[in-house]
């Protein structure tokens, strides 16, 4: 096999291991205080038909509402498939997860998830003023750069990832520096601002800029995450999720009075995170099989996990080849019959044949 081949295989290989997943978070905000004001401060206790106190009832509609609105829109879309699933509840937010496989299907999941939140957010607001619902979004790319594990029998990855592709699998857990990312940036999203990931920002307004679906974002700067990049501050790019025509006429008058954009272009936007991407030692611009344009390059560090792991089974084949001579030899050496090993024993004492203790 020449070199050339090699590389192909290599290449090959990476791009089919390669995995892109979407994580959608919405959290209620407001909850926390809410529970103290209802449960324990001595507050108005507002009661369901099954006597349930105020705080849980906007919880558990919170989540009725929201996973069936969100999961009935993605059907509509999709059909009878599963495209999207519930990854984890963690108390007042739900986090969703799909896999990237084009910018539509991105573009449409992500926007199903918006409308699902203003509906929901009516839902949660009726029970109190107080309380309200923020979204983040990130993608992580697997398996070179995160990892996933399975917690219903913790199996190896590469079983683990050929079950994610045929979209069967147990409780999975996802871990890694994308993962990580993710959640710090929820600290920064409001009612308003759905925050997102650089790289998934990217793949919204790739996909906003050839007039797919109209996303309206903005920009707030750089912020740093604990841990996150090394250090260096990271770009804080937003969705505008409000759905109130009187509050969106505010922003936009509190933006022109302070001399701000209310608004970014989606092509400035794609421009800024392919560039931001581009310079980062830390990042790397997602995969899309067929995908063309921006995103038809298998990123560097997949490739050199292919390359490591062709590197690790040759190894393992060498000492297997090595190995078999001595094992054949072993084997041949103790292929020994019963019979010849109880013809090599002496013939047991018959009862009353051996000496006896008194010498009689």
């Amino acid at each position: 096999m020449s070199a050339d081949q090699g590389d192909d295989q290599i290449l090959a290989a990476a791009a089919a291991r390669y995995r892109l997943e979407g994580f959608l978070s919405v959290d209620m905000v407001g909850s926390s205080a809410f529970k103290f004001s209802t449960a324990i401060a001595g507050g108005t206790e507002e009661r369901d038909e099954t006597g349930s106190e105020g705080w849980s009832q906007a919880i558990r509609k919170f989540y009725v509402t929201f996973h069936q609105t969100f999961l009935k829109k993605t059907r509509i879309r999709f059909g009878t498939e599963e495209r999207v699933r519930l990854w984890k509840a963690l108390g007042d937010e739900l986090v969703y997860r799909f896999t990237v496989a084009d910018l539509d299907d991105t573009a449409g999941i992500v926007n199903d998830f918006i409308l699902a939140l203003h509906q929901t957010r009516q839902v949660v607001r009726e029970i109190s003023r107080s309380l309200d619902l923020k979204a983040c979004g990130w993608v992580a790319d697997f398996p070179a750069r995160n990892m996933m594990i399975d917690l219903g029998g913790l199996r190896e990855a590469d079983q683990f990832l050929d079950e994610m592709a045929e979209g069967i699998g147990g409780i999975q857990d996802f871990i890694g520096p994308s993962m990580d990312t993710g959640f710090r940036l929820g600290r920064f999203a409001t009612r308003r601002k759905m925050v997102l990931s650089v790289e998934l920002a990217a793949l919204l307004a790739e996909s906003d800029a050839q007039q797919r679906l109209p996303f309206c974002f903005g920009y707030d700067g750089r912020e740093a995450l604990k841990g996150i990049l090394g250090g260096e501050a990271y770009p804080l790019i937003w969705i505008d999720t409000e759905d109130d025509p009187r509050r969106k006429t505010a922003d936009r008058r509190e933006a022109a009075m302070l001399q701000m954009r209310s608004e970014v272009q989606a092509a400035a936007v794609a421009e800024f995170c392919l560039g931001y991407i581009d310079a980062s030692d830390w990042m790397e611009r997602p995969f899309l099989r067929g995908g063309g344009g921006a995103f038809d390059a298998v990123p560097t560090s997949h490739i050199d996990h292919a390359r490591r792991g062709r590197a690790l089974q040759a190894h393992e084949d060498r000492l297997y080849a090595e190995a078999a001579p001595l094992a054949a030899a072993a084997q041949s050496d103790l292929s020994v019959t019963s019979l010849d090993l109880i013809g090599d024993m002496p013939a047991p004492a018959g009862r009353g044949d051996g000496p006896r203790e008194d010498g009689a």
